[in-house]
């Protein structure tokens, strides 16, 4: 097999079929209907655009939206030693640092095919399982207790995704028994208990190389109220997720079995905890790419208005359909992606580009209610997608992914961007969307010992050729005050060479006296203030998460940004 063509087999190995039924879409009609793309403007000059900051609304932080994706297959996608259950130590540094606070596992599509006893015991003993997206098999070294190992090495909360599709009820049920009613053990030390799982990966796809394993959303229903019911008498204290998937996204048609939504949430006898939405991979080319790279980045730009439609139409089905009273949404994989198998659009997830989708995910999803988790897709090697590649080495993702952990100390505050907007026509897998700001921003504030808080500001400047000017406004006066910006941006922003060698890079403002800082174009800014002890007092959180723990919130009744 040639390196490409495997590179593409391990893509669908490794993600379930996000836009695999894209033959159901006609053609992407709705983005190449004879409407022409109109290039931007070559002026570079700066534009103007300004934050408020209110300092005396705050929210709570949600760190679970740091969360990531681990699988079985590849030794863990590499994270282990060749012919081996130990962590390969230069790769284990790396997630350290990467910090993810909840890890899902055993996979995307391969969690229907998943049978957790494979990978136990000692290593004459593991067994093989099957791939889902190509013939063959590999034996289950990165099995449940090096995940779970993996769990305390990093500090993360367990996510399983159980198998619906090929594994009876009671498979299930001592899966989840062994590890947090009998508990596992890995050199003396206890291993973590399982708080969410998650029922199947996404049922809703029907993938051309299992047919046979496709059930109809009915079906479905049914065999998820057994299970659930079956793993609640086990262990009454789990959270338990069901995956769902809007008909289109945005007009976009995006699975098989239309009225999927509708029929689980029907059909479904026990109590939802939370659902499971991967709704974020954007902005995929299945057939045509366009010629425009600025048309495509601004497509990717504006993403985020799809999610956030979406995030609200999954909402009013919930309202509707269910009597839970509130039911968080958990985004269990999220990523950028562009295309499989066409050569230089496919290492676009590796870019900037790439990276500012994340950012600006983040950005949103800290502001959205009542998310509970999101996981990035994936945490190694792993084609394109890991942002730690198969060397140990740090990609564009990891870069966001690893500054982001600063947005989540102390409390968010209230933002709101005044800016200029753009609109952009129907590309690939999104549909045409209207006054995108180009600036999006997330504020928070923490305590910087007695006399003084920390004000930090994540700003994205989306322009693809502008820098922007940018004010900021508060209760409180930010001119005198030391300022410091950490940008990071490449010349290109599709370059994967050099994303590879980016770093953030510092500027510090000593008793900042001008009226505006000036951003890059296409960039992410960190921007940092001191404020002394006469700034207004953290106010209490609004609300707090149904399932937070002491470290970890969920945002709510934030104000657009």
């Amino acid at each position: 097999m040639s390196a490409i063509n495997h590179a593409i087999q391990q893509t669908r190995n490794t993600i379930a079929s996000f836009f695999f039924i894209l033959s159901l879409i006609i053609s992407e009609a709705h983005s190449n209907t004879n409407v022409p793309y109109q290039p931007l403007a070559s002026d570079t000059s700066p534009y103007q655009a300004s934050i408020t900051v209110n300092l005396a609304q705050t929210n709570s932080t949600n760190k679970r939206l740091l969360g990531n994706n681990t699988q079985w297959v590849d030794r863990g996608d590499e994270l282990l030693l060749p012919d081996s259950t130990e962590f390969s130590p230069s790769i284990l540094e790396k997630v350290k640092a990467l910090s993810p606070s909840v890890l899902r596992y055993p996979g995307g599509s391969l969690s229907d095919l998943y049978h957790w006893e494979n990978g136990m015991g000692e290593l004459k003993d593991r067994k093989k399982l099957s791939f889902f997206h190509q013939d063959g098999e590999d034996t289950v070294l990165f099995g449940t207790e090096e995940f779970l190992r993996l769990c305390h090495l990093v500090g993360a909360e367990p996510l399983l995704t159980v198998n619906i599709v090929t594994a009876p009820p009671e498979e299930v049920t001592a899966w989840i028994k062994a590890i947090n009613i009998d508990r596992l053990v890995s050199d003396d030390t206890l291993l973590p208990k399982v708080d969410f799982v998650e029922i199947g990966n996404e049922p809703y796809l029907i993938d051309d190389n299992q047919k046979s394993l496709a059930i109809t959303p009915q079906e479905y229903a049914k065999r998820a109220s057994i299970l659930v019911s079956q793993l609640r008498a086990i262990d009454p204290s789990l959270k338990i997720g069901i995956p769902l998937r809007s008909d289109d996204f945005d007009g976009v048609p995006v699975t098989p079995m239309p009225g999927f939504n509708t029929e689980v949430l029907k059909g479904f006898s026990g109590k939802i905890d939370f659902v499971s939405l991967h709704n974020t991979y954007f902005p995929f080319f299945w057939d045509t790419i366009p010629t425009s790279k600025e048309q495509i980045y601004l497509a990717l730009m504006a993403a985020i208005h799809v999610v956030k439609k979406d995030l609200s139409r999954t909402r009013l089905q919930l309202s509707s359909l269910r009597n839970e009273p509130s039911i968080p949404i958990a985004i269990t994989e999220l990523n950028s992606m562009f295309s499989i198998g066409k050569g230089e659009t496919d290492g676009y997830i590796q870019t900037l580009a790439g990276a500012m989708y994340i950012a600006d995910l983040l950005t949103m999803l800290s502001q959205e209610p009542n998310i509970l988790m999101a996981n990035f897709w994936s945490l190694t090697g792993n084609w394109e997608f890991g942002a730690i590649d198969q060397t140990g080495g740090e990609r564009a993702s990891f870069k966001v992914l690893a500054k982001f952990h600063e947005m989540l100390e102390g409390k968010h505050v209230e933002t709101k961007v005044n800016s200029p907007s753009f609109d952009i026509i129907g590309t690939g897998a999104i549909a045409p969307q209207n006054e995108v700001n180009y600036i999006s921003a997330l504020g928070s504030i923490s305590e910087k010992g007695l006399e003084s808080s920390l004000l930090k500001l994540w700003v994205i400047n989306k322009h693809p050729v502008k820098p922007v000017n940018l004010s900021l406004t508060s209760d409180h006066a930010f001119t005198g005050q030391n300022i410091n910006v950490t940008t990071l941006t490449t010349n290109n922003y599709f370059s994967k060479t050099e994303a590879e060698q980016m770093v953030w890079q510092e500027e510090i403002f000593n008793n900042h006296k001008s009226a505006y800082i000036t951003l890059k174009p296409h960039s992410i800014n960190l921007i940092s203030i001191d404020l002394p002890a006469s700034s207004p007092p953290l106010s209490p959180t609004l609300e707090l998460s149904q399932f937070s723990n002491p470290n970890t919130y969920a945002v709510k009744g934030s104000t657009k940004s």
